[in-house]
């Protein structure tokens, strides 16, 4: 992100997302951190922000990325990148 960016606007869609986008399970967005504890590895190769959603199923996956909400948040913040961004969609091999 480039150092001027404001992140007060996008934190206001993301709560707007929450409840307006069927299907939205969780929403996360945050700033890399370094300093989470003494002798951290940092493996983040450049990745300064990261956004992580989950959704009741793919259905759900497609309202979210087609959704005005999801598309003004892109609007937003896509400009503000220094290199283009990184999307991994997948499903979890895990059980909740």
């Amino acid at each position: 992100m480039k150092p001027s960016f404001d992140i007060a606007e996008a934190l206001k869609l993301l709560e707007v997302m929450k409840q307006t986008i069927p299907g939205l399970l969780t929403i996360q967005f945050g700033t890399r951190r370094s300093d989470l504890f003494e002798g951290h590895e940092t493996l983040h190769h450049g990745v300064t922000h990261a956004l992580v959603s989950t959704h009741k199923d793919i259905e759900s996956l497609k309202i979210y990325a087609e959704h005005p909400d999801h598309v003004a948040l892109v609007e937003l913040l896509v400009p503000q990148f220094s290199a283009e961004p990184t999307v991994v969609d997948f499903f979890s091999e895990m059980s909740s």
